[in-house]
């Protein structure tokens, strides 16, 4: 039953997955649900509303990110939505950034189970990594979750993105559109802009989700 309704709603979302990716997400659903009754990973423990809060919410994102794109996920908490993600899209090369250890600990776990290639799990604050030098090189698309407030999501990573051509995606809930505007003058400074807001909501809970894109001026 839960393979067929992921399987739904994914073709609903029109995203073309192969079994093998899907059974790929159904296995990181039971391992978090696994890893959970030991340390606590996530709030959600319904199996159902995890394929759908976590997994089918992270493939928002799919049709947004271009094809073999280097991709920083910060505060990615369990590995969300990186590892959802890298599943659905092999080519894309993803770095994982979480405070919390054992939230690291359980995406190497999948790391090394599902043998994903070009996916690295960090612990570590985003902010000790800038002052690092995370990677000179940069990232295409620079995604958070539910992380921080928008203004101060990009204020940190911008730094990271590629001059010019980085993209930076805050997945937020209904209050994203107000993010937006209320952040519109404040990332004008930055050198940042919207250029694409998304609207839509989860099937089942109808939950409502807000993707806003960014690009640089």
């Amino acid at each position: 039953m839960l393979k067929g309704t992921f399987q739904a709603w994914c073709n609903g979302w029109d995203l073309s997955l192969e079994e093998e990716q899907i059974d790929r997400l159904l296995f990181l659903q039971e391992e978090l649900l696994r890893w959970n009754q030991r340390i606590n990973l996530t709030a959600i423990t319904d199996p159902m509303e995890i394929l759908e809060k976590h997994l089918l919410d992270s493939l928002s994102l799919v049709p947004h990110i271009p094809s073999n794109a280097r991709v920083l996920d910060v505060g990615s908490g369990g590995g969300f939505p990186g590892l959802p993600l890298k599943i659905a899209r092999p080519d894309l090369r993803i770095v994982s950034v979480d405070s919390v250890g054992k939230k690291i600990r359980f995406q190497q776990h999948m790391v090394r189970t599902l043998g994903l290639v070009d996916f690295s799990p960090k612990s570590e604050r985003i902010e000790n990594l800038i002052l690092e030098g995370l990677d000179s090189r940069g990232f295409d698309v620079i995604v958070s979750r539910a992380f921080s407030h928008l203004f101060q999501f990009v204020q940190w990573v911008s730094p990271l993105a590629i001059p010019s051509t980085g993209q930076i995606i805050a997945m937020k809930g209904p209050e994203g559109i107000q993010e937006a505007e209320e952040s519109r003058e404040e990332l004008t400074t930055m050198g940042w802009d919207v250029i694409h807001i998304r609207e839509f909501s989860l099937p089942e809970s109808e939950s409502r989700r807000t993707l806003i894109v960014l690009g640089q001026i």
